[in-house]
C-alpha cells in the first residue's frame, strides 16, 4: 500500500493559488487547532485547547471579532487570552 502525503486545500490541478497568509499563519502558530480565512491580519484565541486563528483583510476586521470574542467567551474553557495581530514578513538581509 502507497503512503498518500497530506496535504491542505485542493487538488494542485485545481487550485489557482496558493494562499500565502495561511502559510504564514502556519509558521507563526505551527501548533494551531485551526486556521481559516484570508489576509494579513489576525485573531487569534490562545485558549484551550489550543490555538486558533482567523483571518481578515483589515485590522479592523480582526479587531472587531477579538471585541466580540472578549465579551462572550470562545468556549467552555476561555482564558480571555484573545489577540489581533499582523502577519509580518521578515525579509532576511540582503548582501551587497
Amino acid at each position: 500500500m502507497r503512503r498518500v502525503q497530506r496535504r491542505e486545500g485542493r487538488l494542485q490541478s485545481t487550485m489557482a493559488k496558493p494562499n500565502n497568509y495561511v502559510r504564514r499563519a502556519r509558521r507563526k502558530w505551527p501548533g494551531a487547532i485551526w486556521i481559516i480565512g484570508d489576509g494579513p491580519y489576525a485573531s487569534v484565541s490562545r485558549c484551550p485547547p489550543g490555538e486558533t486563528v482567523m483571518l481578515f483583510g483589515t485590522m479592523a476586521e480582526a479587531e472587531t471579532l477579538k471585541s466580540f470574542i472578549d465579551s462572550t467567551g470562545c468556549g467552555e474553557s476561555c482564558r480571555r487570552d484573545h489577540h489581533a495581530v499582523e502577519l509580518t514578513i521578515k525579509r532576511r538581509p540582503t548582501l551587497g
